[in-house]
């Protein structure tokens, strides 16, 4: 693992593992067993920090998101798909530790989400997808990701398997009344 990856999961860890107010850099090089001077190497300043470590999520999630559209799903089903898939991974580099770091930090870290949106909105309106289901859609993936981010009565596997196959349903519905 490079030693960038593994200040990025330092930092990642720190948030998930102490809470939001121990990231320093300080911390983030003790934890990567590397000195400060290491670790400002990589990253000038706990903004840069923040900010890859948003990149790096993001970048994650369009994995998953390519992932199933290769699977043949439509980029709204696979949004659904890739924000499941993300709750259930143990991954350190998580969507929740970088948005919980940016609110708290740098809230233009949090820019590039709005952006990732956008794509949502952009590609669910290409796929013929109602402006209010696709936001229907988003904001139960949004209040997924936030019950697990602040630990607010997350849904377990079953009950995620059917809020899944409920907006899979929803999504066939439209379509098939759109071709009606």
């Amino acid at each position: 693992m490079s030693k960038r990856n593994q200040l990025l999961e330092s930092a990642a860890r720190i948030v998930k593992d102490r809470g939001v107010n121990h990231l320093t850099l300080d911390a983030v090089a003790a934890e990567a067993g590397i000195s400060k001077g290491g670790l400002l190497y990589h990253f000038r300043s706990k903004d840069e920090l923040i900010t890859a470590l948003n990149e790096q999520a993001g970048q994650q999630f369009q994995t998953l998101v390519q992932q199933e559209l290769e699977k043949g799903s439509s980029y709204t089903l696979a949004y659904i798909q890739a924000t499941r898939t993300q709750m259930n991974e143990a991954d350190v580099l998580s969507t929740d530790a970088s948005m919980l770091a940016a609110i708290a930090n740098n809230r233009e870290a949090l820019a590039m989400w709005a952006d990732e949106y956008n794509q949502f909105r952009i590609k669910a309106t290409e796929e013929g997808v109602p402006q209010e289901l696709a936001s229907v859609i988003r904001l139960v993936c949004d209040g997924i990701m936030f019950a697990h981010l602040f630990d607010l009565d997350p849904p377990g596997e079953e009950e995620l398997t059917r809020v899944v196959q409920y907006l899979e349903a929803l999504l066939k519905k439209e379509k098939d009344e759109v071709e009606s």
